[in-house]
């Protein structure tokens, strides 16, 4: 596929970095906040890939885990004190900008219907991360636990849904939420509309020549595991059961599970490595107005 991008000339990069340099001091810091919240998840996500490509392939060390854990697992590794401050800082970041981006729209979506559903889900992203910045910083604190993996916290989320009239109906929507995100990140991983949101003007050949590549296999390997843990949960509320109800970690161990189990494991952990590099790019070179 030909490449629309090109290098911006020099003029132009010049008024680009003029424009940049003359934002407002807030709207500086509001860029800067979700470039760190990009970088961070990219490491959280990059991490969970590692561990699962490890355990596919064999390596001591190796685990299946999901966002929370992955957190953890970074605790215990060299500086992992000071690996954790950087992760709460830039994800109370990426929640600003979440935050932002629903509530006062600077990429101008609109109104109108499919805006708004994007902007609700905006918002909900930011509530999941502002989650997972609340368990690190009490992870900093000393006082927050082992994670449970992500099945289990799924199970009991979702048995405390079910108590109520309406908690089946609500965990089948959940499902039926996460599986329409899930089309919507295969439709971007197809479309490489990403590709638009990014300065491709500042990235070098090697850069420019893999970003599209490496990011919609990433964005793939995320939008099926999505799609997974969305049929858990339409699962569990068919049948009534919140055990059948799983998270990040037991999607990628129900692939485990599956003949050549290593083989889809490994490809999965290797695109979660690859969506990390996609959030990477979305930190350097997204186009970032507040």
């Amino acid at each position: 596929m030909a490449r629309s991008s090109s290098y911006l000339p020099d003029s132009a990069e010049r008024a680009v970095r003029a424009a940049r340099s003359s934002k407002p001091e807030a709207s500086r810091a509001i860029e800067y906040a979700a470039r760190a919240g990009y970088f961070v998840k990219g490491f959280i996500y990059a991490t969970i890939g590692v561990l699962a490509a490890m355990t596919a392939l064999g390596f001591a060390g190796g685990r299946i885990v999901g966002t929370r854990s992955a957190v953890e697992t970074l605790r215990s590794q060299p500086f992992g004190q000071a690996i954790l401050w950087a992760v709460a800082i830039g994800l109370t970041g990426y929640v600003v900008w979440r935050v932002v981006q629903a509530f006062a729209d600077p990429e101008h979506r609109g109104s109108d219907f499919k805006a708004m559903v994007q902007r609700v889900g905006l918002a909900i992203s930011g509530l999941v991360y502002a989650a997972l910045a609340v368990f690190t910083v009490r992870l900093l604190a000393g006082n927050g636990g082992q994670a449970a993996g992500g099945g289990d916290e799924s199970q009991r989320s979702t048995a405390m849904l079910m108590q109520y009239e309406w908690g089946v109906w609500l965990v089948g929507l959940i499902g039926l939420s996460m599986i329409g995100v899930a089309l919507y990140q295969a439709y971007r991983a197809y479309s490489i509309e990403f590709e638009k949101d990014w300065r491709t003007g500042e990235m070098g050949p090697i850069v420019l020549h893999w970003s599209v590549p490496l990011s919609r296999f990433g964005i793939a390997a995320r939008a099926v595991a999505f799609a997974l843990i969305g049929w858990f949960f339409l699962r569990a509320a068919i049948q009534a059961d919140p055990s059948e109800a799983r998270g990040l970690d037991g999607a990628l161990r129900s692939f485990y599970d599956e003949p050549w189990g290593e083989v889809w494991l490994a490809t999965v952990g290797i695109g979660f490595v690859c969506y990390g590099i996609y959030c990477a790019l979305n930190g350097r070179f997204k186009r970032i107005n507040p």
